[in-house]
């Protein structure tokens, strides 16, 4: 594994399209292939040798708990790797969805990098905010992606973060057929963005969900399920163990599938064990 060392002490230079004066390809390219395995923290520091990218990842989140934005990707990172992608069931999800853990590990190393600009341009977490922050992060994905020739990953990444849908439903206590019924087209429109099956993409979209929800101590110890006597290091927090989402939440999840014609027993006959689903409350969504 490459130190953080090594890679910090890389001189700063723009994405280029040209893989010889790109000082970020080959290494990330390295990782992508799996003969390079690098941890959360490791990844965002190739990362930032970009220096657009190291402007971005220095920006506040907006977030109560005061987080910038790398510290805020940095735990999302290190949940995924040690409390999600050790999960059988996981790697079912991301095989489904034609993506490897070191791909879905780089998308969600990009996940919130438009935040911090859309955070200097409006202080207070507004839907206007919201939108600017999924508006800006898919720029810099676009962006990112194309100088590194990954393209082919642009359509699920730009999918995945094109709307808030399933937070946004678990937002609403009671949600009515109405909001149910936006939430599923929203999931259909991804799912033919992204060139996957419905029930393929609202599983990623779920699990991307939770991978960033459960970064946040204050959602992860008071909305979600979690081993009080078990303790997990992400980034420089100590918190609980992750263990599912509410029930009132695997419910909501439940009724969208419903609506969108996946039944439980279809799932079963994949003979793949699938993500527990359940998404945000509404007090996560105010805090971020």
């Amino acid at each position: 594994m490459a130190s953080s060392s090594t890679l910090t002490s890389m001189a700063p230079s723009p994405i280029l399209h040209e893989a010889q004066e790109n000082p970020v390809l080959s290494p990330l390219n390295a990782f992508l292939s799996g003969k390079r395995p690098l941890s959360g923290g490791e990844l965002i520091a190739l990362l930032k040798i970009d220096p657009k990218l190291n402007e971005l990842y220095s920006l506040s989140a907006g977030v109560g708990e005061g987080y910038s934005v790398e510290e805020h990707i940095h735990m999302v990172l290190d949940s995924f790797a040690k409390e999600f992608a050790v999960q059988p069931e996981v790697r079912a999800i991301l095989e489904r969805a034609n993506l490897s853990q070191e791909q879905f590990m780089l998308f969600l190393a990009l996940h919130d990098i438009g935040k911090g600009r859309a955070v200097k341009e409006i202080r207070y977490a507004t839907p206007e905010r919201k939108e600017l922050e999924l508006k800006y992060t898919q720029e810099e994905v676009r962006r990112a992606c194309k100088g590194w020739n990954l393209e082919t990953l642009i359509p699920v990444f730009e999918a995945l973060l094109a709307d808030d849908s399933i937070g946004d439903l678990m937002k609403t206590r009671e949600p009515s057929e109405a909001d149910i019924q936006i939430t599923a087209q929203s999931i259909e429109t991804g799912a033919r963005a992204s060139n996957l099956r419905t029930e393929d993409f609202l599983d990623l979209k779920i699990l991307f969900h939770k991978v960033d929800a459960a970064s946040y101590g204050f959602v992860r110890t008071r909305f979600f399920k979690h081993d009080q006597k078990e303790f997990v290091a992400l980034g420089k927090e100590s918190m609980p163990k992750y263990i599912g989402y509410s029930d009132a939440n695997e419910a909501k999840a439940a009724q969208l599938k419903s609506a969108l014609g996946i039944s439980s027993q279809a799932t079963a006959s994949s003979q793949e064990t699938k993500l527990t689903d359940g998404e945000f409350l509404s007090l996560f969504k105010v805090l971020v």
